[in-house]
């Protein structure tokens, strides 16, 4: 909740600006092809533009985020015609966003008051600002640069960054990573990317080996390497040596011619391999 302690107000700046008083138009809507968009009227735009040239030239500081302010302006209006007091005032209080205070939002007290002049040349707006006492708002750090920021009812546990730009650099920083294959630091292009690039995702996903018939190290898939760990060569070279062996012998080294049998239901097998393995059982018997 913003707390605004009670002391005793310091003018900012007294000025005066020439000619009618301007109320506040509505926002216009433009059709563009299929989309609508919005727009302020030229004529507040340049009424606000005097209103901020105005203060400019009866105080020259920089625009205050902190404090609170009271705004009275007397507007003296040499026409009859129709224009409220609200949207006049509201017309002061943007135009001074940015010049006299960050945001309206800041404008605590407002006073407004208009009158009738008999002369067209005494129309005039007269606007005193008051500065108050610094807004207390409850304040949270930013999640990416830790400086305290304001925080409201509305945005408590929404509002996570100070600025558009922190909120950047975080989400840039998020997706900074460190290659776990070369040990690169790198940018993610999406969440799911873990290797730096297509060359370091392959090589990680290969292990040494070592090549069933000659017994040389090589790298090869991991997949393979935990599916066929005693059929995988280093060459084809190697594989046909071993493919053109189990020709001849049987994978424990029998020859195949005489050794091979068939079963009742049509499989063949070794008779060298049944006699080791026969042989074994007795000795553990």
């Amino acid at each position: 909740m913003t707390v605004v302690e009670i002391i005793q107000p310091v003018e900012l700046a007294r000025f005066t600006i020439e000619g009618e008083p301007v109320s506040k138009s509505r926002a216009r809507f433009t059709r563009r092809g299929y989309k609508v968009h919005t727009y302020t009227p030229e004529a507040t735009l340049a009424a606000e533009r005097q209103v901020a040239s105005a203060f400019k030239a009866a105080c020259p500081l920089a625009p205050d985020s902190e404090s609170a302010f009271r705004l009275v302006a007397d507007f003296h209006q040499a026409t009859r015609q129709r224009r409220d007091v609200d949207n006049m005032v509201k017309l002061i209080c943007d135009g001074l966003n940015g010049v006299a205070w960050k945001d309206d939002v800041q404008v605590h007290e407002i006073a407004g008051r208009k009158s009738f002049v008999a002369a067209k040349e005494d129309a005039r707006t007269e606007v005193v600002i008051y500065r108050l006492a610094p807004i207390q708002r409850p304040q949270a750090p930013c999640q990416f640069c830790r400086e305290p920021m304001d925080i409201y009812p509305s945005t408590k546990g929404v509002r996570k960054f100070c600025n558009q730009k922190c909120h950047l650099a975080w989400r840039r920083a998020q997706k900074t990573r460190e290659c776990p294959n070369c040990g690169t630091t790198f940018r993610a292009k999406e969440s799911r990317q873990i290797h730096c690039s297509a060359a370091c995702l392959f090589e990680s996903n290969r292990e040494t080996t070592n090549c069933c018939e000659c017994g040389k190290e090589f790298t090869e898939q991991r997949h393979l390497v935990k599916a066929r760990r005693k059929k995988l060569w280093c060459s084809e070279t190697c594989r046909d040596i071993t493919r053109s062996r189990l020709a001849r012998e049987c994978l424990y080294g029998h020859p195949r011619e005489g050794n091979t049998a068939t079963r009742a239901d049509g499989r063949t097998y070794c008779k060298g391999c049944a006699r080791d393995r026969a042989r074994k059982r007795k000795e553990t018997s």
